[in-house]
């Protein structure tokens, strides 16, 4: 199996924000099908085995198959530029790079997506939008509701052990890191993070 992996490719947004993505492409002559991943947690640590989940396929058996697989860190994560509000921006940044997939000569036009948690959630808002090429989503471990689902209990309250182990999980980050951005700050102000 023979592959080329491109790292920080920019993806230009249609408001000017570039994000950061790796490529992971197959050899061939033809185009073929594209997976795509968007995250928060940076697409460093993917699929390096940092952090490994059994419903996250082995990007290798992918390539082996035919399919390039693209990580993208999401808006004001990792390598992107841009600032992180959560869940707000990737409806559109999702469209705007599934339209920027489509373009490229070793994709065929027919696009997927997988993952779990915020990596489901990135999915359900890119489907949201109806981008043209979308061809599948696999979300896993997530919900289509993120202003109850996960974020409150059945009974109305507020989920303080699921926000404060997710946003604690969000400073850990290095990537999420002000200090060691070459951007600069990227949390939302007046965010908890």
């Amino acid at each position: 199996m023979n592959f080329r992996v491109e790292k920080n490719v920019m993806v230009p947004m249609s408001d000017g924000t570039s994000l950061a993505t790796d490529l992971w492409i197959p050899d061939g002559t033809q185009p073929g099908p594209v997976l795509l991943v968007r995250l928060p947690y940076s697409k460093d640590i993917f699929p390096s085995g940092e952090i490994d989940y059994p419903t996250m396929p082995n990007v290798f058996r992918l390539l082996e198959e035919g399919y390039a697989v693209v990580y993208q860190d999401c808006r004001g994560t990792g390598r992107s530029e841009g600032l992180f509000y959560p869940m707000t921006n990737e409806p559109q940044d999702g469209a705007d790079t599934i339209a920027w997939l489509r373009e490229q000569p070793w994709c065929d036009g027919a696009i997927g997506t997988f993952g779990h948690s915020y990596l489901g959630f990135t999915q359900w808002a890119s489907a949201s939008t109806a981008p043209e090429g979308l061809k599948a989503i696999a979300p896993t471990m997530t919900s289509t509701d993120y202003y109850r689902s996960c974020w409150y209990s059945d009974g109305g309250a507020l989920s303080w052990h699921l926000i404060w182990s997710w946003t604690n999980l969000m400073l850990l980050l290095p990537t999420n890191d002000t200090a060691t951005s070459p951007q600069g700050p990227k949390r939302s102000p007046g965010a908890p993070w």
